[in-house]
């Protein structure tokens, strides 16, 4: 299951783009971090789950800095 992710300040999907992933393990789920930069200036990161039986992402708002 591959979806686009949608900003959560300006709720574009074709603007974000992958500017680092991170792959995590416990044996049972793997988890994989997006972080993603919108053109709007928005950072956010998508987490995916990937268990035997689903696949799920949630998505949470970064705070800008400066």
């Amino acid at each position: 299951m591959k979806t686009m992710a949608k900003c959560p300040n300006c709720g574009s999907s074709a603007q974000p783009k992958v500017v680092a992933t991170e792959y995590n393990e416990d044996g049972w789920t793997i988890e994989v971090v997006r972080t993603y930069k919108c053109g709007c200036g928005q950072t956010f990161t998508g987490t995916s789950y990937y268990t035997c039986q689903e696949c799920y992402e949630i998505v949470e708002k970064i705070e800008n800095r400066g």
